[in-house]
């Protein structure tokens, strides 16, 4: 046995109660409505389709008519086609500021960061550049005449992007960055079964990349006016094949009029929510909400089987000491938001497993230390008014 392996588990071994001062900056989600909806229901085979986060829109932008929205890693952009404004939010959807778009037009229909630069399509033949210092317009990508924009991704595999041809209807077709189209590319509406509103590009879950289309539901009516739908197609190769879609009902939301919601603009993130990746959509209702869905986990958090325990607990990782992996196994009594989290002696967050909603239930989480050194880390399980610390050894 090595001699850095004894020493460290002899440190580790000696330290029987620790005081941990956790200093991060967790959000809080105070206007983010946590929960799991089980009323969704699936036209294909489900492999996504948790909402994770639903936001109230109207709180804080009061002229409602249509948005863009996309992640930046750090705060949310929000257009409104109804204005020339762009609206930067915090991940706790709290207003940071509104700020006009100069030299051009900001009434975008969907979004796509890309290039260093903030890309939106307005029902027209063009692709918008803004400055995302200065919210400035600074360019444009011209395409071909004819096109209406609505829907807009973007395809870095490709360096194209992919945009809907007509509003609502026609095709998503890739463009170049010079607006010629790439052969093969077409998606028809009908094959989509739903209109194309808006649309993200994920080249994180597994067995991608995928194109997710924002999309209305076939049934379009007052009867199920606080649904949408998603649709989502693999791009690896052209011609795109279809690949899933969900129908996805949205509390707190409803509409007044005669038939559904209508969707805004989408983007996809892997940073919004620790170890998820998600779409990012507007739904227009009363009030308006953007969502955040779940499409894939990109940490293996499982479930332990469909029996609910009794109280909350966390279980001493497995193995201990460890390298490079190890697993935690909890227990949730009751449905919730929970954060699982990893820190050094000093108390400084080092990873977040998870913090997310789960259902009630016994999960086991995994956890990858490859990028951290050997010593002693405190685990920490919060949710709700639970919290408990264990500690854990890794050596390398």
């Amino acid at each position: 046995m090595k001699k850095s392996f004894i020493a460290a588990l002899l440190v580790f071994l000696s330290v029987t109660s620790v005081l941990v001062s956790q200093t991060t900056d967790a959000v809080s989600y105070n206007n983010a409505e946590l929960y799991q909806n089980s009323a969704n229901t699936y036209d294909e085979s489900l492999v996504f389709g948790e909402i994770l986060r639903n936001h109230n829109v109207d709180t804080l932008i009061t002229v409602a008519t249509g948005y863009g929205v996309e992640w930046t890693g750090n705060y949310y952009v929000v257009s409104n086609f109804s204005t020339n404004n762009f609206y930067k939010i915090r991940p706790d959807w709290s207003l940071i500021q509104a700020l006009p778009v100069t030299g051009g037009s900001g009434l975008f229909r969907d979004m796509e960061f890309a290039k260093g630069y903030l890309w939106g399509v307005s029902v027209t033949n063009a692709i918008f550049k803004v400055d995302t210092a200065t919210f400035a317009q600074v360019g444009s990508i011209a395409l071909p005449s004819g096109i209406q924009a609505r829907a807009l991704a973007w395809d870095s595999g490709r360096n194209a992007f992919w945009v809907s041809t007509a509003s609502f209807n026609g095709f998503m077709r890739a463009y170049d960055t010079l607006g010629v189209a790439i052969a093969g590319s077409d998606i028809p509406v009908a094959n989509n079964v739903g209109a194309f509103y808006g649309a993200a590009y994920d080249n994180v879950s597994p067995n991608g990349p995928y194109l997710i289309i924002a999309s209305d539901i076939a049934n379009n009516t007052v009867a199920n006016q606080n649904q949408v739908k998603y649709v989502r197609w693999r791009i690896a190769t052209l011609p795109p094949v279809r690949v899933d879609s969900i129908t996805m009902t949205i509390p707190l939301i409803a509409n007044s009029g005669t038939a559904g919601l209508a969707h805004g603009g989408c983007d996809f993130s892997s940073t919004l929510i620790p170890n998820k990746g998600v779409i990012i959509s507007l739904a227009q209702g009363t009030p308006d909400r953007v969502i955040v869905v779940e499409i894939s986990d990109l940490t293996a958090i499982t479930s332990n089987g469909t029996e609910v325990p009794s109280g909350y607990s966390l279980s001493q990782n497995f193995p201990n000491p460890f390298n490079p992996s190890t697993s935690f196994k909890f227990d949730l009594p009751k449905d919730g938001n929970i954060r699982l989290s990893v820190m050094d002696v000093l108390g400084r967050e080092v990873s977040v497993v998870a913090d997310e909603f789960k259902k009630a239930g016994s999960y086991t989480a995994t956890f990858d230390a490859s990028k951290l050194s050997s010593g002693i880390y405190f685990y920490t399980l919060t949710s709700g008014n639970f919290k408990e610390t264990k500690k854990m050894l890794l050596v390398k």
